[in-house]
């Protein structure tokens, strides 16, 4: 495992995995990622539920068409587009840079793959998480990949709605101290803004 790669792992049961999946989504500011599953069929059906719930997300499986592939490939270079839902094999030959994270919406079936999996982020001196969701049954497979990896999974739970909340605003007001901006404030418009703060 890239040592500037983080391991992280959440334990949810599996009626409850896509709703965790949107609360992680939440708390986690300007994510840009890639969000493995199993079967084509899933990552269909994970991606419209993202897209429905307005998440950036767009699937890549065998079943889309190079056209496609190709559209929804630029969008996600551009950033158009913040998170790709895509299979093992469809994500193959992606080769996409500064990737924040690579999310695990189940274990692959080979360890193997998810050191590939992980690997696509962190990458040039950048660093990166990859976040596993799993059930109660698959902490033995845990285990198993932190001594494949040589590094520990950070056991995290599942952001509440105050989490989320919290983190999100604490995020706009940084997002609002990193901003360049060459003219002077007005001193009652900063106290303005503290007040409705």
């Amino acid at each position: 495992g890239a040592l500037n790669v983080s391991h992280e792992y959440y334990v949810v049961q599996s009626t409850d995995k896509f709703e965790a999946l949107k609360r992680i989504l939440d708390y986690i500011p300007n994510i840009y990622g890639i969000l493995f599953c199993r079967t084509r069929r899933e990552t269909q059906d994970i991606a419209d539920k993202l897209r429905q719930a307005k998440y950036e997300a767009e699937a890549i499986h065998g079943d889309v068409s190079q056209g496609n592939r190709t559209k929804i490939m630029d969008r996600f270079k551009n950033k158009h587009i913040h998170l790709l839902v895509a299979t093992d094999v469809a994500a193959r030959g992606i080769d996409v840079r500064n990737l924040t994270h690579v999310i695990n919406y189940n274990l692959p079936d080979q360890n193997t793959s998810y050191t590939h999996r992980s690997g696509r982020t962190g990458r040039a001196d950048q660093t990166g998480i990859s976040i596993a969701l799993v059930g109660p049954r698959d902490i033995r497979k845990i285990q198993e990949l932190e001594k494949m990896i040589g590094q520990k999974f950070e056991y995290k739970e599942v952001p509440s709605g105050k989490d989320i909340h919290e983190q999100q605003i604490n995020n706009f007001i940084d997002s609002i101290k990193e901003s360049d901006t060459n003219d002077p404030i007005n001193e009652k418009f900063i106290e303005d803004i503290t007040l409705k703060l």
